[in-house]
């Protein structure tokens, strides 16, 4: 199959489309008409996160600040990792000491993200939005409003949130090329990269691995259910990871008895 992955659930009258993102896309080229006909012919588009709201949000400071200096919560190897990483994407590392965990670890992640060149006017969340907006789609988010999301992040609890961070941390040290190796197979539609990265997650991150993707890939069987209890169709945009693996959101559909069909 050629381009992004496209999947649909379908009942008499009504159909949901699974879409993955893939972040570090730098450009459009990737929208098919296939692709394109599904977003306009359907009547509402399901985020995880309305990232916008999100860091414009006056409540940012009252989850993202820490209690205590995050060098304070690291462990020495830890610590060292984070500031290394921290200096080769560019952040002063004192300036991570009172923000979260999770926090840290995004700015660290959107830092190495803006060195590589990555503009978020391209990335697949924003066209996929504005071609829904073209459309006059409603928009609805997995996490709920900001609010709701900056407290979903911060009811991670002490252990997740340092895992999270020691994750986002390699990641960053890896560098650009993982992502541009994961990009070009999302624009052929070969999961192969996305399950290797589901399957080391799963291996050395195994109760975020839960929290993040399992918990949350079951999560989407009744919210889809509902969706096809309204006649027309609904287009789902979620991370790219959440549809590759066993505990992928088509497997937990599937094993709901709602079978997924690939498109492309």
């Amino acid at each position: 199959m050629s381009g992004p992955a496209l999947w649909v659930v379908d009942r008499p009258g009504s159909r949901v489309f699974l879409f993955g993102e893939a972040v570090g896309v730098r450009d459009g080229g990737w929208v098919s008409d296939e692709l394109r006909a599904a977003v306009e012919s359907s009547r509402e588009l399901w985020r995880e996160a309305d990232r916008g709201a999100v860091s414009a949000s006056p409540l940012v400071a009252q989850y993202a600040l820490a209690r205590e200096p995050l060098s304070q919560r690291l462990d020495g190897d830890l610590l060292a990792r984070v500031q290394a990483v921290a200096r080769d994407v560019g952040v002063d590392p004192a300036t991570l000491e009172d923000l979260r965990p999770w926090v840290a670890g995004q700015l660290l992640d959107a830092a190495m993200r803006a060195e590589a060149g990555h503009d978020p006017a391209h990335s697949v969340d924003q066209v996929i939005t504005g071609l829904a907006a073209a459309a006059g789609l409603s928009v609805r988010y997995e996490l709920g409003d900001a609010e709701a999301t900056l407290a979903w992040f911060d009811g991670l609890g002490p252990d997740l949130e340092l895992d999270y961070l020691r994750w986002t941390v390699e990641n960053v040290a890896a560098g650009p090329e993982p992502i541009d190796r994961h990009v070009e197979a999302w624009r052929r539609g070969d999961l192969s990269v996305t399950e290797a990265e589901d399957r080391a997650m799963r291996r050395d991150h195994p109760a975020l691995h839960q929290r993040f993707l399992v918990d949350r890939n079951r999560a989407w069987v009744p919210r889809i259910e509902a969706m096809l209890g309204e006649p027309g169709a609904a287009f789902v945009l979620v991370g790219g990871l959440h549809l590759a693996g066993e505990a992928s959101v088509p497997a937990c559909l599937a094993a709901a008895g709602l079978p997924v069909t690939r498109l492309r």
